[in-house]
């Protein structure tokens, strides 16, 4: 019998003396059922304070909670945490506030708790022990891009090749085997053969999916680090990367090359290469400037010959920040802007914030080519960004690719920016006890609709949210609670099922107030 436990973080300020009653009701997710004979145990300080069982209605209550800092085990036979946040030691925390002499209930959603066994298996057959094997799941990036990202930090097969992965909610997960290069069920190298394999609530525990390391016919990848001013012949280079693409999984599956493995004319080779998308990355730093290349390559057979990486300077963008004709330029001294490249997995590639001055001249040093996203924070009060031109292309809501050509970026602020302020509550229409995310949809946008989508987290312990800097116009508002992870918005499905609870929101005149919203609970 499997038992799984869930940790859930419970804060309390100290507010005075006096103390306060903190009531859980344990239940299954999607059908709200009680779970019975859960057992629930709330500590202080690390120390264990009381021990309780759910009854017959999943309900279990503390009562004369000194204000304080609490925590709350829940464990129950075949359930995890729908949902939770991972924390730094594996647990699920989630943040409320237990004020004294007051009563507040906290419904905990449990799911059947998930597991995928099997073996990993050797080119032979034989049992090969030691292996981690991780699961995946498909979620958006920051770019959009679907991806392949970690579930949870995996298990490490025994001596016999024998797994367990457990804990998984119900889904489609996608299994590696962390070897060298990675193996993905059920026994290739290349990412794009991986085979599902699905967990769902009537089917909670999948058996026999074997993982064979004998790997695809590895490749060699050969070709030359070039200058962009090809007059050069000798080249220099710092790091070579092989990145795979697919993946937003860390930089586990990076092969790094140093300087070594570049010949004075540029010239490169990298043997034993599995199949699949890479991009291969060379960077270099020199007198004081910064050099960048990359190319994309797709490897299918035993050699790849004449890959080409060219290597470009960065580049200095300047340029202003203005304002609408017939306004005043405000102080936008402390306005910055924020460039995250689509390479942000390799070490060195992120570039620092570009600042502007009183008069609005605005500079960004040292850009390597690349593609990124734009990002304007520290707008002055009561304005907003309706505009930024790089090289006199819109990219306000769309990524944004500098090439070694590039050297202008406008800024056109316009007002007037809105403050739209509100409350999010639970269906009892009391304060949510949960983590929030807040979405304000634009129903109409001159770029992409999901690129434009507003987001907080920061939702105050009484349910207030603020979205400064609106720009007028119409839009839909949405609180989730249990939203997966990663970018989930960026599916054009995804808010489909929930447009109809959506608060129609115009935003203009004063500062927007808007009713309370009534927090949505995620369902598959």
């Amino acid at each position: 019998m499997r038992w799984l436990s869930t940790l859930l973080l419970i804060l309390a300020t100290n507010q005075g003396s006096g103390s306060g009653v903190l009531q859980g009701r344990i239940v299954e997710w999607t059908t709200g059922l009680p779970i019975v004979d859960a057992t629930v145990t709330v500590y202080r300080e690390r120390a264990t304070a009381m021990v309780r069982r759910s009854g017959n209605d999943g309900l279990v209550t503390f009562e004369n909670l000194l204000p304080g800092q609490y925590s709350i085990r829940v464990v129950a036979n075949g359930y995890s945490l729908k949902d939770g946040r991972q924390s730094v030691d594996g647990s699920d925390y989630q943040v409320v506030d237990v004020g004294p002499g007051t009563s507040l209930e906290l419904r905990i959603d449990l799911v059947p708790s998930g597991s995928i066994a099997g073996t990993v298996r050797d080119a032979n057959d034989n049992p090969l022990g030691g292996m981690r094997v991780v699961p995946l799941r498909r979620q958006y990036n920051l770019f959009g891009d679907l991806v392949l990202a970690r579930a949870n930090a995996g298990v490490r097969a025994n001596d016999h090749g024998e797994y367990v992965v457990s804990g998984l909610p119900p889904g489609e997960y996608f299994l590696k085997v962390e070897s060298q290069p990675p193996v993905y069920y059920p026994g290739s190298n290349d990412p794009r053969n991986v085979t599902p394999v699905v967990v769902s609530p009537t089917l909670t525990s999948v058996s026999g999916i074997h993982i064979q390391v004998r790997g695809d016919v590895s490749s060699r990848i050969s070709g030359r680090v070039v200058n962009f001013d090809r007059s050069m012949t000798e080249v220099a280079v710092d790091t070579l990367y092989l990145v795979p693409i697919g993946f937003d999984d860390g930089v586990a599956d990076i092969r790094t090359f140093n300087n070594q493995s570049v010949a004075r004319d540029g010239s490169f080779r990298i043997d034993d290469v599995a199949p699949g998308p890479y991009e291969v990355v060379a960077t270099l730093s020199s007198n004081g400037r910064r050099y960048f290349g990359r190319a994309r390559i797709d490897v299918n057979s035993r050699e790849l010959d004449g890959v080409e990486v060219m290597l470009s300077p960065a580049v200095d963008l300047t340029g202003s920040v203005s304002v609408r004709v017939g306004l005043d330029l405000p102080d936008v001294s402390r306005l910055a802007i924020g460039l995250v490249p689509t390479l942000r997995r390799v070490q060195g590639v992120a570039n620092g914030q570009g600042r502007t001055d009183r008069d609005g001249n605005l500079r960004v040093s040292s850009v390597l080519p690349d593609e990124y996203r734009i990002y304007v924070n520290n707008v002055p009060s009561g304005y907003y960004v309706e505009s930024i031109l790089l090289d006199n292309l819109e990219v306000l809501e769309r990524s944004a690719v500098v090439y070694p050509s590039t050297s202008t970026l406008q800024v056109t602020l316009n007002r007037p920016a809105l403050n739209l302020t509100g409350k999010v509550v639970t269906e009892r229409s009391e304060p949510p006890v949960e983590p929030l995310l807040v979405l304000l949809a634009p129903i109409e946008t001159g770029g992409d609709p999901v690129q434009s989508i507003k987001q907080t987290v920061s939702v105050r312990k009484t349910g207030d949210f603020t979205f400064a800097n609106v720009p007028p116009g119409k839009y839909r508002l949405f609180a989730f609670q249990n939203v997966p992870r990663g970018f989930p918005f960026y599916d054009p499905k995804f808010l489909d099922p929930y447009m109809s609870r959506g608060t129609l929101v115009t935003v203009e005149g004063p500062n927007a107030v808007v009713p309370n919203i009534v927090a949505i609970t995620v369902r598959p």
